[in-house]
């Protein structure tokens, strides 16, 4: 990152006539800051971009302005001017003083260039990244200079592109934001499911919570109830240090105006907190079927909890394997569960109705065949969304342990349904449970720009003005 600190062209970042063009904006708008709540600005020199995005943030985000160079920081902090969101930080290569996935997002501007080891580099930037969070690099195609012909810039964008691959980042997709520079952005890599082996080997970690929300799904042509929990189940055997979760009535919202409604922020906050789990812990959920577990999996992350992870192969197969098991319950004192809600993860009926019109983000219905057909159903009306298209949930799992299918049967599944991974998608079934298997099955083939339909059908028949399809 080393490179000659020059006074005067510091001072030329933050001149009036630079302000009127506002560059820093196209990354602004890349950044989606509605989800944000912690970014950092690496090599962030006087601050061009740290303090508009602290000023953007205020009040819901903070901003790490990091840098080598002292002389850079200390006319930083002259124009901080009470900014109490912008944190200013000494730096060095490739060591970032930031914890572990503490940070939505990273900045990279201009930054490529100084790097002797970009790919060291960025798997630093990886390990403060928050899993899905993005990376923004924006670098000269060619190194202006004062005096004489441009300098060819240390890395290309091939390069840049390979290095990122290389350091765990997914979707790297490359933006044209300025003529002068080559622009790219990349997720870190969700981490969705754990396997048998990690979670015994991390039972005794302080900073992990595990949730039991084993339940019963009925099909809809059998007798009510069709949803049951299984606290009796619970109560007699489950994985040491696991709590329960009642998922027809914890997570849910009492006298919502459609069954299964989510549970509201201050209800689900409570119950979270009530349990122990709080906002530094790693939580692992697990049922008995593969199709429960994601609902509350994806109700964390809804919430603003994205360390969260499904058990594979859920109790099933950690009984299968002999693994130790327990009936004592777990006592742990209160904790802080902080709601930040992130839009991206839910669409509202609204969403849907817009897609109706314009077919885009498209609509995945994960309810059976009989139900997509309107044959059989659990509302009062039977049918479709219209333009949906129909993967039953259950076709995502596999084997006696309902364990997911590998990454590239799980995209096979979805681009045979008509579904395309650079398209937006909402999934929904009846009450958003199915819906949220297949979001995971979405997320786990490599789709990001998918949302749950939390309402489903129970919302959706509610207003009869809503179209429906059948056949």
């Amino acid at each position: 990152m080393a490179h000659k600190f020059r006074p005067e062209r510091a001072a030329r970042l933050h001149a009036p006539e630079r302000d009127v063009r506002q560059p820093w904006r196209p990354i602004l708008d890349l950044l989606n800051l509605r989800e944000i709540t912690a970014v950092a600005d690496i090599g962030a020199g006087t601050g061009y971009f740290a303090l508009p995005l602290a000023r953007a943030l205020a009040g819901q985000g903070q901003v790490y302005a990091l840098d080598i160079q002292p002389e850079m920081l200390a006319l930083l902090r002259e124009r901080q001017e009470g900014i109490e969101n912008l944190q200013v930080i000494q730096t060095g290569e490739p060591a970032l003083p930031l914890r572990d996935q503490s940070v939505d997002a990273v900045l990279l501007i201009n930054m490529l260039h100084e790097f002797s080891d970009l790919r060291a580099s960025l798997r630093e930037v990886r390990r403060i990244l928050r899993p899905g969070g993005m990376v923004i690099i924006s670098d000269w195609k060619k190194i202006p200079t004062a005096e004489g012909p441009p300098l060819e810039a240390r890395f290309t964008e091939e390069e840049a592109r390979v290095a990122c691959d290389g350091a765990g980042f997914d979707s790297v997709i490359f933006r044209h934001l300025y003529a002068e520079h080559f622009t790219l952005t990349g997720r870190r890599a969700e981490e969705i499911l754990v396997d048998t082996d990690w979670l015994e080997a991390h039972l005794q970690d302080p900073n992990l919570r595990i949730v039991d929300i084993r339940g019963i799904i009925r099909p809809p042509d059998a007798p009510k109830p069709w949803y049951l929990p299984q606290a009796d189940a619970y109560a007699q055997s489950h994985v040491p240090g696991a709590v329960f979760v009642d998922w027809t009535q914890d997570i849910i919202e009492p006298g919502a105006p459609y069954p299964m409604a989510l549970a509201s922020p201050s209800r689900f906050a409570a119950l979270m907190e009530g349990l122990g789990i709080g906002d530094q812990h790693t939580v692992v959920v697990y049922d008995d079927t593969g199709h429960i577990a994601p609902r509350l999996w994806w109700a964390l992350h809804y919430y603003g909890h994205p360390a969260t992870r499904v058990l594979n192969g859920g109790w099933k197969r950690w009984v299968a394997e002999g693994r130790s098991v327990t009936a004592e319950r777990p006592a742990y004192p209160p904790a802080t569960f902080t709601v930040r809600i992130q839009p991206r993860w839910r669409a509202s009926v609204e969403e849907v109705q817009k897609a109706l019109a314009s077919s885009s983000p498209a609509l995945l219905d994960c309810r059976s065949g009989k139900e997509f057909r309107g044959e059989i159903g659990r509302g009062e009306r039977k049918g479709r969304i219209p333009g949906a298209v129909n993967l039953p949930s259950v076709g995502l799992l596999e084997g006696p342990h309902h364990t997911w299918k590998a990454q590239d049967k799980l995209r096979c599944l979805f681009e045979g349904a008509g579904l395309k991974a650079d398209q937006p998608v909402i999934t929904y079934c009846n009450a958003g449970v199915s819906a949220s298997v297949g979001l995971m099955g979405l997320r786990l083939a490599g789709f990001l720009e998918t949302a749950n339909f939390a309402g489903s059908w129970y919302e959706w028949e509610r207003d009869a003005a809503n179209p429906v399809e059948v056949g």
